[in-house]
């Protein structure tokens, strides 16, 4: 199996954020708790992924710019 992409764990991690920001913790009659994922960990992930995102974008738009073939040239 293929490792996921930036975009792909940023889709599943905005998920997250819907699934967890609806109810991040529960308390149970009896003292019992249940607690998700932390908010602020999903958060700051999501920031990170979209800046790594961004960072290859940006480094394939300077690729596109600066051009990676054979420019030739003819002096007459």
């Amino acid at each position: 199996m293929a490792e996921p992409t930036y975009a792909e764990l940023l889709a599943v991690y905005k998920s997250a954020l819907l699934t967890i920001s609806t109810g991040q913790a529960y308390t149970m009659p009896g003292g019992r708790s249940l607690t998700r994922a932390s908010l602020s960990e999903v958060r700051e992930t999501i920031a990170w992924l979209q800046n790594e995102i961004a960072r290859e974008e940006q480094a394939e738009s300077e690729d596109d710019e600066t051009g990676t073939g054979i420019v030739l040239a003819r002096f007459n």
